[in-house]
């Protein structure tokens, strides 16, 4: 069973792949850390 991870792109919700997903997120996850 696969995940589907979704971004939203200027509104627009758009399919990703895991990898792309967890950069994404994780990115600004250290944002806030800092």
């Amino acid at each position: 069973m696969t995940k589907e991870y979704y971004l939203y792109v200027r509104g627009q919700k758009v399919k990703v792949s895991e990898d792309i997903y967890i950069k994404s997120t994780g990115e600004k996850k250290n944002m806030k850390s800092i």
